[in-house]
């Protein structure tokens, strides 16, 4: 029969940080994962792929989602931005657009609200803050009004904004041939 030591309770507490030790290297030691595999060593091949094109202003955002097949774009400028059949206008949070009068070029000022009726039955999304701010303070036109203009005005109240619109134009004359479907755009 072999001859095992009995550590004293001394002993055995003096030891301990020896055996926490030797535990830790040995953790160490063991592979948690073959080599052959590394997680994330390298860029998936399911990927998203990202364009970006800018004129006057605009930025043309393309993304390709590689594993969906799926092609999503975003068409803004300076507190502007595009969705199908609307141009927006950000006016600054919680604006006031009860009174809201908008101004195309040197075309004669008109009520924004005249507008909404249509906006809404063409589909565009007029909803775009929270509850306390439902139009999150923008002032939407149709792109048949505002698509071509140079220049956009809002007035709200004492308050008139300048937007320069150039730019706008191009990019989304070029978006579809870039990839961009009508409906592919998001806010």
């Amino acid at each position: 029969m072999p001859a095992f030591h009995r550590f004293s309770e001394l002993e055995t507490l003096s030891m301990l940080p020896a055996f926490a030790a030797l535990l830790a290297l040995s953790s160490l030691a063991v592979p948690s994962a073959s080599p052959e595999k590394k997680l994330n060593s390298a860029p998936s091949q399911h990927a998203a792929t990202r364009q970006r094109y800018a004129e006057g202003g605009w930025k043309l955002t393309i993304r390709r989602d590689n594993f969906t097949g799926i092609t999503s774009c975003r068409l803004t400028g300076k507190n502007m931005r595009y969705q199908r059949g609307a141009l927006g206008f950000a006016t600054g949070i919680h604006a006031d657009l009860a009174g809201a009068w908008y101004r195309i070029d040197a075309a004669a000022p008109a009520r924004w609200q005249d507008l909404y009726p249509g906006l809404v039955a063409a589909g565009v999304s007029m909803e775009t803050g929270g509850i306390d701010d439902p139009h999150g303070g923008i002032v939407w036109l149709p792109i048949e009004l505002a698509g071509h203009a140079r220049e956009v005005a809002i007035h709200m109240g004492r308050k008139t904004r300048h937007y320069q619109v150039g730019g706008f134009a191009a990019l989304r004359e070029a978006a579809p041939h870039l990839g961009c479907r009508d409906d592919g755009f998001k806010l």
